[in-house]
């Protein structure tokens, strides 16, 4: 089993009160499913945070406070985007190419649990990787303040805007 901590930068065209940092914390076993536990530390007063709904498949969650995984194969064009909302809600995606082709993908549904403290919250996510995708991993975070304002987060980014589809990611095993 794998288990390694990555931190997240916040997009230096985004500020973000609310949020002083990001950690995620992915295990892995292949063939076995993937966890990920994503940390803030911050206020999570000041965070907008979608209240607990059914654990759904549903478009758009990158619109307010949400967690992303992108999963590219070795010297491949095509991806895979999960989007999973503290509030249970998820979507999963495959790419023909850079932001082309964008199609719903068929998999079981992951398991995403959510947690605030007085320093912070944790979301966690269990899913099955499609054995057609292991390869790089990116993780982003969308963080939205009470007020609309919104930060993008991810292992690094790669322009003058915010796009965690140009990525490049850290090898899975």
């Amino acid at each position: 089993m794998t288990s390694q901590r990555l931190a997240l930068v916040r997009h230096p065209a985004t500020p973000c009160g609310a949020v002083q940092a990001i950690e995620v914390e992915v295990t892995w076993d292949p063939p076995g499913p993937l966890t990920l536990v994503y940390r803030v530390q911050g206020d999570p007063a000041r965070l907008v945070i979608p209240p607990a709904a059914p654990a759904v498949r549903t478009d758009e969650l990158w619109r307010t406070t949400c967690f992303e995984a992108f999963f590219r194969p070795d010297a491949a064009p095509s991806y895979v985007e999960f989007n999973f909302a503290p509030s249970g809600a998820w979507a999963v995606y495959r790419f023909d190419g850079y932001r082309d082709g964008m199609a719903p993908l068929e998999i079981a549904p992951p398991t995403i649990g959510f947690a605030t403290t007085e320093t912070g919250c944790a979301q966690t996510v269990v899913l099955a990787v499609p054995e057609d995708a292991a390869g790089h991993l990116t993780l982003t975070a969308v963080i939205e303040e009470q007020g609309g304002r919104k930060s993008y987060w991810a292992l690094d980014h790669a322009g003058e805007r915010p796009d965690f589809h140009n990525f490049t990611g850290v090898h899975l095993p």
